[in-house]
Protein backbone atom coordinates (compact mmCIF):
# COMPACT_ATOMS: atom_id res chain seq x y z
CA UNK A 1 0.00 0.00 0.00
CA UNK A 2 3.08 2.55 0.85
CA UNK A 3 4.56 1.48 -2.61
CA UNK A 4 1.28 2.45 -4.41
CA UNK A 5 0.61 5.74 -1.95
CA UNK A 6 4.07 7.04 -2.64
CA UNK A 7 3.14 7.23 -6.43
CA UNK A 8 1.11 9.53 -5.77
CA UNK A 9 1.35 11.28 -2.54
CA UNK A 10 4.83 12.43 -2.15
CA UNK A 11 4.30 12.64 1.82
CA UNK A 12 4.88 8.36 1.19
CA UNK A 13 8.09 9.20 -0.51
CA UNK A 14 11.39 9.27 1.57
CA UNK A 15 14.02 11.36 0.99
CA UNK A 16 16.77 8.47 0.08
CA UNK A 17 14.20 8.58 -3.37
CA UNK A 18 15.46 4.67 -3.55
CA UNK A 19 12.48 2.62 -5.33
CA UNK A 20 12.34 -0.05 -3.15
CA UNK A 21 11.79 2.35 -0.19
CA UNK A 22 9.59 4.33 1.47
CA UNK A 23 8.32 6.55 4.65
CA UNK A 24 7.87 3.71 6.24
CA UNK A 25 9.67 0.47 4.64
CA UNK A 26 12.81 -0.54 2.97
CA UNK A 27 13.99 -3.95 1.30
CA UNK A 28 16.91 -5.33 3.72
CA UNK A 29 19.57 -5.97 1.34
CA UNK A 30 20.53 -9.09 3.03
CA UNK A 31 18.03 -11.36 2.70
CA UNK A 32 15.54 -9.50 0.73
CA UNK A 33 12.59 -8.95 3.25
CA UNK A 34 10.63 -6.12 3.90
CA UNK A 35 11.64 -4.19 7.22
CA UNK A 36 10.43 -1.05 8.92
CA UNK A 37 12.37 2.26 8.66
CA UNK A 38 14.22 2.42 12.25
CA UNK A 39 13.55 6.89 11.14
CA UNK A 40 9.76 5.66 10.34
CA UNK A 41 7.33 8.35 11.83
CA UNK A 42 4.17 7.67 13.83
CA UNK A 43 1.19 6.76 11.09
CA UNK A 44 -1.76 9.11 12.83
CA UNK A 45 -4.90 7.97 10.76
CA UNK A 46 -8.25 10.80 11.15
CA UNK A 47 -10.96 9.96 8.60
CA UNK A 48 -13.31 12.32 8.37
CA UNK A 49 -16.66 13.96 6.37
CA UNK A 50 -14.80 17.27 6.18
CA UNK A 51 -18.41 18.51 8.23
CA UNK A 52 -18.88 20.99 11.21
CA UNK A 53 -19.50 18.28 13.81
CA UNK A 54 -15.79 17.48 13.70
CA UNK A 55 -13.51 19.87 14.88
CA UNK A 56 -10.28 19.43 13.32
CA UNK A 57 -8.50 22.80 15.25
CA UNK A 58 -8.37 20.07 18.30
CA UNK A 59 -5.86 18.48 16.30
CA UNK A 60 -4.14 20.55 14.76
CA UNK A 61 -3.35 22.05 18.26
CA UNK A 62 -2.42 19.02 19.47
CA UNK A 63 -0.06 18.52 16.91
CA UNK A 64 1.21 22.13 16.90
CA UNK A 65 2.27 21.14 20.47
CA UNK A 66 3.92 18.18 19.24
CA UNK A 67 5.80 19.51 16.84
CA UNK A 68 7.26 22.52 19.20
CA UNK A 69 7.99 19.51 22.02
CA UNK A 70 10.23 17.99 19.05
CA UNK A 71 11.87 21.08 18.13
CA UNK A 72 12.84 22.65 21.88
CA UNK A 73 14.16 18.71 22.65
CA UNK A 74 14.00 19.46 26.18
CA UNK A 75 14.41 16.33 27.29
CA UNK A 76 17.05 14.72 25.24
CA UNK A 77 14.72 11.93 23.91
CA UNK A 78 14.51 11.75 20.08
CA UNK A 79 10.63 11.48 19.93
CA UNK A 80 9.73 10.02 16.21
CA UNK A 81 8.31 12.31 13.48
CA UNK A 82 4.10 12.66 12.44
CA UNK A 83 2.55 11.77 9.44
CA UNK A 84 -0.90 12.78 9.71
CA UNK A 85 -2.97 11.14 7.12
CA UNK A 86 -6.58 12.51 7.02
CA UNK A 87 -8.80 11.16 4.40
CA UNK A 88 -12.23 11.97 3.59
CA UNK A 89 -14.33 14.14 1.02
CA UNK A 90 -16.28 17.06 2.22
CA UNK A 91 -17.49 21.00 2.38
CA UNK A 92 -14.51 22.04 4.27
CA UNK A 93 -11.77 19.98 3.47
CA UNK A 94 -10.30 23.45 1.32
CA UNK A 95 -10.65 25.39 4.48
CA UNK A 96 -8.53 22.75 6.68
CA UNK A 97 -6.38 22.45 3.86
CA UNK A 98 -5.55 26.03 3.71
CA UNK A 99 -5.12 26.17 7.60
CA UNK A 100 -2.60 22.79 7.22
CA UNK A 101 -0.50 24.46 4.41
CA UNK A 102 -0.11 27.71 6.81
CA UNK A 103 1.53 25.39 9.55
CA UNK A 104 4.84 25.77 9.86
CA UNK A 105 5.64 22.61 11.22
CA UNK A 106 9.35 20.17 11.03
CA UNK A 107 8.28 17.32 12.65
CA UNK A 108 4.79 16.48 11.69
CA UNK A 109 3.13 16.17 7.85
CA UNK A 110 0.26 16.02 6.74
CA UNK A 111 -1.47 13.88 3.51
CA UNK A 112 -5.10 14.67 3.11
CA UNK A 113 -5.70 11.95 0.16
CA UNK A 114 -9.37 10.19 -0.78
CA UNK A 115 -8.20 6.13 -1.03
CA UNK A 116 -10.09 3.45 -3.11
CA UNK A 117 -12.33 1.29 -1.00
CA UNK A 118 -9.66 -1.51 -0.42
CA UNK A 119 -7.17 0.83 0.53
CA UNK A 120 -8.80 2.17 3.28
CA UNK A 121 -9.19 -0.89 5.58
CA UNK A 122 -5.32 -1.50 4.44
CA UNK A 123 -4.35 2.03 5.84
CA UNK A 124 -6.34 1.95 8.88
CA UNK A 125 -4.56 -1.23 10.08
CA UNK A 126 -1.11 -0.01 9.26
CA UNK A 127 -2.07 2.86 11.58
CA UNK A 128 -0.24 3.30 14.55
CA UNK A 129 -3.01 5.83 16.08
CA UNK A 130 -6.57 6.31 15.27
CA UNK A 131 -8.21 9.90 16.15
CA UNK A 132 -12.10 10.62 15.35
CA UNK A 133 -12.89 13.89 16.05
CA UNK A 134 -16.36 13.01 14.96
CA UNK A 135 -19.65 13.35 17.70
CA UNK A 136 -21.84 11.06 17.73
CA UNK A 137 -25.56 11.79 16.62
CA UNK A 138 -27.23 10.95 19.79
CA UNK A 139 -24.60 11.48 21.88
CA UNK A 140 -24.01 8.38 23.20
CA UNK A 141 -22.81 5.85 21.07
CA UNK A 142 -19.39 5.35 18.97
CA UNK A 143 -18.91 7.11 15.89
CA UNK A 144 -18.96 4.87 13.03
CA UNK A 145 -15.88 6.36 12.21
CA UNK A 146 -14.35 4.94 15.58
CA UNK A 147 -15.95 1.48 14.51
CA UNK A 148 -14.08 1.38 11.20
CA UNK A 149 -10.71 1.90 13.27
CA UNK A 150 -11.42 -1.60 14.79
CA UNK A 151 -11.70 -3.13 11.93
Amino acid sequence: LFEKLKKTYNEFQHPSFIDDSNIFTTINSNNGSIVYRSDRPVLLISSTSWTVDEDFSILLKALQLYDNICSTNLSGVRLPAILCVITGKGPQKIHYKHLLNQLELTHVTFCTPWLENEDYPKLLAAADVGVSLHSSSSGIDLPMKVVDMFG
